[in-house]
């Protein structure tokens, strides 16, 4: 119950090293401690077991990895050499919650089993089925279950662990498509198309789960393509963090910068590249592109609609019902002299609510007649000087 990084703990162990007389020497010393990354606290080594999955398989691992296309491609090469270089996959942890992990291990003569199923289990149940019946295999329900050693007949436990969550999510193309239960729905959806993610990272967690658990299951590819993208910092480069206070929430930015502007923030972002994301690189892209565009579109509808022109093959539209969801091209009218909404002067905060549709202009007509008389009286000068 003592601190280990207090310096009356430190004491209390050399004191009771020199009362056993092994005490050799005591020096101090600087070196690298380690700590927590969210909270900065100081933590603790421990020396624990654990259970692990002997990758001597790998081959085959790489061997599907090659066949899926990579985006970028340099994401094969960086999946390849974890997969070539890898250890033996730990897959527990000493944890409450979790997948919890089909391993006995007999009380006498410490050999282990590892259950391939519900009913395998049922069937060697001697005790505590009937108390984890109608449960999931989580604790505590899992651990009532005790099994007869088939090598001295003593009784077998569940291991207290969990497994590792990569285990869940590697297993997610044959758990949620029924797999065991319908496999000619499930071929209609393996491989899957394409896997969206982040890459730091995930080459030895998401990624290298995924296709280590379908190499095992069918020797097949769990995906087809993979994109995949690097990380959003803040606009000084640095991670975000709640706790270090340079997060931004999504509603906040987009009610100062406008969702339009994030968008383009990340359209025109290259993937393979970290994304600097606040409101410095916002304002850039509202300044160098957003504004742009809409004033060009301002023009553009002022002087069409003097001129009451209409686009060639714009369909004709119906009044829209305000009972009806509106249709694709009600939303995005082409006719612009048909569309009701008036353009305003206003700040990205309110054209972020209804990005760039074409609407009627603010400015009186009579203003846009006399700029039209204007520019034909000007017309008229030119020709007579001519």
């Amino acid at each position: 119950g003592m601190n280990a990084t207090k310096d009356e703990t430190r004491q209390a162990v050399v004191a009771e090293l020199k009362k056993k007389n092994i005490l050799i020497a005591q020096e101090l010393y600087p070196h690298v401690y380690p700590h927590c990354w969210r909270t900065g606290e100081e933590l603790v080594f421990r020396m624990v077991d654990e259970w692990y999955i002997n990758m001597n398989w790998r081959d085959k691992i790489i061997a599907v990895a090659k066949d899926i296309e990579w985006i970028p491609a340099f994401g094969k090469d960086r999946e390849v050499e974890w997969l070539t270089n890898m250890r033996d996959w730990m897959i527990s942890k000493k944890r409450f919650w979790g997948l919890a992990l089909p391993i006995w291990v007999c009380d006498e003569c410490k050999k282990f089993d590892v259950i391939g199923g519900r009913d395998e289990l049922k069937a060697r149940a001697i005790e505590g089925w009937d108390e984890f019946e109608g449960h999931t295999p989580h604790k505590p329900w899992i651990d009532k279950v005790v099994l007869k050693c088939p090598h001295c007949s003593a009784k077998m436990h569940r291991i207290e662990d969990v497994g590792n969550p990569w285990l869940d999510a590697g297993i997610v193309p044959y758990s949620t498509v029924k797999y065991n239960e319908d496999r000619d729905y499930w071929k209609q959806w393996m491989p899957a198309d394409l896997v969206l993610e982040c890459f730091p990272g995930q080459f030895r967690n998401w990624f290298y789960s995924l296709l280590a658990m379908s190499t095992m299951m069918e020797d097949m590819k769990p995906f087809k393509t993979l994109l995949g993208h690097a990380l959003v910092r803040d606009e000084n480069g640095q991670q975000m963090h709640k706790s270090t206070g340079n997060a931004i929430w999504f509603d906040d930015a987009a009610e100062q910068a406008g969702a339009d502007t994030m968008r383009w923030l990340y359209a025109r972002q290259d993937p393979e590249i970290n994304l600097n994301f606040g409101y410095g690189p916002l304002r850039e892209v509202r300044g160098g592109f957003i504004n742009t565009l809409w004033n060009t579109y301002a023009f553009f509808a002022n002087y069409a609609r003097l001129e009451n022109w209409v686009y060639p093959d714009a369909p004709t539209l119906r009044p829209m019902d305000p009972h009806r969801a509106p249709t694709p091209h009600q939303k995005m009218p082409t006719r612009i002299r048909t569309h009701r909404h008036p353009i305003r002067r206003t700040r990205h905060r309110s054209i972020r609510r209804k990005p760039l549709q074409l609407v009627r202009p603010t400015q009186p007509k009579a203003i846009l007649e006399n700029r039209r008389k204007r520019r034909n009286q000007s017309t008229c000068r030119i020709r007579n000087a001519l």
